[in-house]
């Protein structure tokens, strides 16, 4: 990833990163703060709508303190927070931020992660008809 000091990049990464730590540490109203009241966490089985629905989801799946763990910078509003997981394999929670608030985060259980518009659901990849 190419190091940019873009000042529109440095709040998305704060961002992800105090989403993260709130979400390592369970402190649920620091959560629900940085989300969007409409947010949307797309997932494999199904979409959680709102904010209390996706923090609920998020707290099964919630990094422990012993978990390796980063964020890094997809483009000015997206970014993608990761940690190890059960049994060897890392969990991908990437985040579109809008106006210094999450509004979509897609999570993504494989390494070949490009970016989460190609996980969104009703939706087709760039390019496809």
């Amino acid at each position: 990833m190419t190091e940019t000091t873009n000042e529109a990049i440095v709040p998305t990464e704060r961002l992800a990163r105090q989403w993260l730590d709130a979400l390592r540490r369970s402190d649920i109203a620091a959560l629900l703060a940085l989300y969007t009241k409409d947010a949307v966490l797309h997932t494999d089985e199904h979409d959680h709508d709102y904010p209390s629905a996706i923090v609920d989801h998020l707290k099964t799946i919630a990094p422990s303190d012993s978990a390796s763990s980063g964020v890094e910078l997809l483009d000015a509003s997206v970014a993608r927070a990761w940690w190890s997981a059960d049994e060897g394999r890392e969990l991908h929670v990437n985040m579109r931020v809008t106006d210094s608030l999450i509004a979509e985060q897609w999570i993504v259980e494989h390494e070949n992660f490009e970016y989460p518009d190609l996980h969104r659901r009703h939706s087709s990849a760039p390019g496809a008809p």
